[in-house]
């Protein structure tokens, strides 16, 4: 794959164009590809697609063997949708990733059939910021385009939603672009206001037509952009919107150079951008943290049910057991020593637990902020 406009334009002419949305989570991805679907791209059945949810009434217009794919790829990279420090390095991420496809090759090559014919086929998944070079050797042609919000709207969605602290939304946002960027020398990249496609979405699918025009000519017949929906459904959080982030300066670099992107045809070519220091060291605390987190809920659940069984044994030995019964007075004493024991461990996990939660309101509360 290659930005070059000769190598595109010399790519047989058959078969679809494939159009990646990715971006951030929380970004307006489902916005971008609900509208892509209006001007009469294909994503796929309403089987095939996720239905919606509560956080997404609309619907997310995701495949869902897409999805399922990309979970499997990402816990075999032992990293998930916010556990991403082990795919910062883009040499290591791409041959992890070459290692990896051969035997997710026979999914992705379904999921390609699936979408057979000609015209707009679009996949849509924040995840492909992360995984692109999974699918390099089966989407051709192909486009990315990629939603910008502002990071600070962002990471306050993912609190809302997710509990995530704000410093550790940002970061993560900061990752998933930078993720995608570093493929954009080899898959065209383009970028999407989602406050734009908000205000005017027939002027953002005129603008997309014309994306989509010069990348595959021969292949967006057909493709309408001039009687989209004038109302795009608002299925994120707009209500509150944090102060910008004007003392973490390689951010709102990072976001000065997406919304500039976003207000043009050309691509964005950025392939040797690198995520920071301070978000890769945020970003792994993060991640010992939610590690040391699951693993306290797990001991608790594992004494809450030894907890349970040592109250059923010792509610048996009171039922049977007679004042003048030694053994049965013994065995009784001690059933009661474990319960007390297995309680006080458990009220001294949870007490744990509840300063980890305390600690992460405090970082909530605090927000972003860049070390000097």
């Amino acid at each position: 794959m290659t930005t070059s406009d000769n190598d595109v334009h010399e790519r047989a002419k058959t078969g679809p164009l494939f159009v990646v949305i990715a971006g951030m989570h929380r970004s307006g991805t489902s916005a971008l590809a609900g509208l892509l679907q209006q001007m009469g791209a294909r994503l796929g059945t309403d089987l095939e697609l996720m239905p919606p949810k509560p956080d997404n009434p609309v619907g997310f217009f995701e495949r869902l063997d897409v999805f399922d794919l990309h979970q499997s790829a990402l816990q075999s990279l032992g990293a998930e949708w916010d556990v991403v420090s082990k795919l910062l390095e883009p040499v290591e991420r791409r041959r992890r990733l070459e290692e990896l496809e051969p035997s997710l090759r026979v999914e992705m090559d379904e999921v390609v059939a699936g979408l057979s014919g000609d015209g707009i086929a679009v996949l849509k998944d924040p995840r492909f910021s992360l995984l692109l070079p999974l699918w390099s050797r089966v989407l051709d042609p192909v486009v990315a385009i990629s939603t910008y919000r502002p990071p600070e709207i962002v990471a306050a969605s993912l609190e809302k939603r997710d509990g995530i602290p704000l410093r550790i939304g940002v970061a993560l946002w900061e990752a998933y672009q930078i993720c995608l960027l570093q493929q954009s020398a080899e898959v065209p990249t383009f970028v999407v206001s989602y406050d734009q496609l908000l205000l005017d979405p027939e002027a953002q699918a005129r603008r997309l037509g014309r994306i989509l025009e010069k990348a595959a000519p021969n292949r967006v017949d057909g493709l309408e952009t001039d009687q989209v929906s004038r109302s795009i459904h608002v299925g994120l959080d707009r209500s509150r919107r944090p102060r910008p982030f004007e003392d973490w300066p390689r951010v709102r670099e990072l976001a000065s150079l997406l919304e500039s992107a976003a207000s043009r045809d050309e691509p964005v070519v950025e392939p040797d951008l690198l995520i920071s220091r301070w978000s890769r060291d945020l970003l792994e605390s993060w991640e010992q943290g939610k590690e040391e987190r699951g693993r306290l809920r797990s001991e608790v659940r594992r004494l809450e049910k030894m907890a349970r069984q040592a109250r059923g044994e010792l509610r048996v030995l009171r039922e049977s057991s007679s004042d003048d019964d030694n053994a049965g007075a013994h065995e009784l004493a001690r059933s009661r020593v474990e319960v007390e024991e297995l309680s006080g461990r458990i009220r001294a996990l949870e007490a744990q637990l509840e300063s980890e939660r305390a600690e992460r309101a405090a970082d909530l509360r605090r927000g972003p902020e860049e070390p000097g």
